[in-house]
């Protein structure tokens, strides 16, 4: 049951996170220059995740 807890906050974190984040891939009529390109968002958002993922296999390899 943990487990599945864990999950679902998972889940409902990488939401939220990357909803301002996908929110930068739609069309904007203004030139933003500062903005992030979208390559750049994309591999933001994947070594995010990949990091986080590793967090998490050393945090369980850790319990035994």
């Amino acid at each position: 049951m943990v487990i599945a807890k864990r999950f679902f906050l998972l889940i409902v974190a990488y939401q939220v996170a990357s909803a301002s984040a996908f929110a930068q891939l739609m069309p904007d009529t203004s030139a933003d220059k500062d903005a992030l390109s979208s390559w750049e968002l994309w591999l933001t958002v994947f070594v995010a995740v990949l990091v986080l993922g590793v967090i998490q296999y050393v945090k369980y390899k850790n319990k035994d």
